[in-house]
């Protein structure tokens, strides 16, 4: 993960770096990863038929724009009007 991190952040490549490989290796040692929890379709579509509106409206427009328009995170949090086009109804 750090040896990712590095690469991808401060262009560092440890691999080149024997002492340093050594060291992570040894730092890592019992280290479990964290999975992260994945809704099922089952789970989003009914999240998305049985909570209110009024008050989950946002969460499920964003929910629907991440599944349908395949969007990572990213993509979400830099999503501005001007991204969305009305096609009309459908």
């Amino acid at each position: 993960m750090l040896k990712g991190c590095l690469a991808v952040k401060e262009y560092v490549n440890v691999s080149n770096l024997p002492k340093a490989t050594a060291f992570l290796k040894r730092q890592s040692v019992g280290y479990t990863p964290k999975k992260s929890k994945v809704l099922t379709a089952d789970q989003v579509a009914k999240s998305i038929l049985e909570v209110p509106d009024k008050k989950w409206l946002l969460t499920k427009v964003i929910l629907v724009f991440g599944i349908f328009g395949a969007c990572q995170r990213d993509d979400l949090v830099h999503l501005t009007l001007e991204d969305v086009e009305d096609k009309g109804r459908f």
